[in-house]
């Protein structure tokens, strides 16, 4: 799955059941400024509007944290 904004992420996410995504290896665009996130969901909370991917990749590079959470920000 590739998406172009993590709010198109949580839309696309949470039009399913989102425990059907947990464990799915997705690519999240956050366009030029941030570039590309990949990482296996590891959490979906649709009350705060959060999804978190474990062992996460910048741009094609390891990050050196564990878990990234993204938030919808409108």
């Amino acid at each position: 799955m590739l998406v172009h904004h993590p709010f198109d992420c949580f839309a696309a996410i949470t039009g399913i059941m989102a425990t059907d995504w947990l464990g799915s290896i997705v690519s999240i665009s956050c366009g030029d400024s941030l570039g590309v996130y990949q990482g296996r969901v590891s959490a979906v909370n649709q009350a705060s509007q959060t999804i978190s991917l474990t062992r996460p990749f910048h741009n094609g590079v390891k990050c050196l944290v564990p878990e990234v959470t993204f938030r919808v920000v409108q």
